[in-house]
């Protein structure tokens, strides 16, 4: 598609695995905003490294892009929110992040 610009269709895009869910315009939105409140109910810290680690990734090696992740994995794990989650998972009951 990038070298081509051949465009595909929605149904193919999701069989592909390009997206995560195909929905009726009508839809669209609602269903964005229940994927969003998905994504804000997780480890503040943990998204805004995922979001780190893609971003910077983009630019790297492979060997670059797998070190960057393990530094910012062992970063994450020894944050107070990792053992809040840990904590949470294991009493069954919804963790309280705070971001540290």
């Amino acid at each position: 598609m990038l070298f081509t610009g051949k465009t595909i269709d929605a149904q193919k895009a999701y069989r592909i695995g390009l997206v995560n869910k195909v929905v009726p315009l009508e839809m669209l939105l609602p269903e964005a905003k229940k994927i969003a409140e998905t994504i804000c109910e997780t480890a503040p810290l943990a998204v805004r490294t995922a979001k780190e680690c893609m971003m910077r990734g983009m630019s790297m090696s492979l060997e670059e892009g797998l070190r960057l992740e393990d530094d910012l994995q062992t970063y994450i794990m020894s944050t107070r929110d990792f053992e809040e989650g840990l904590s949470a998972f294991r009493e069954k009951r919804k963790p309280k992040y705070t971001n540290t």
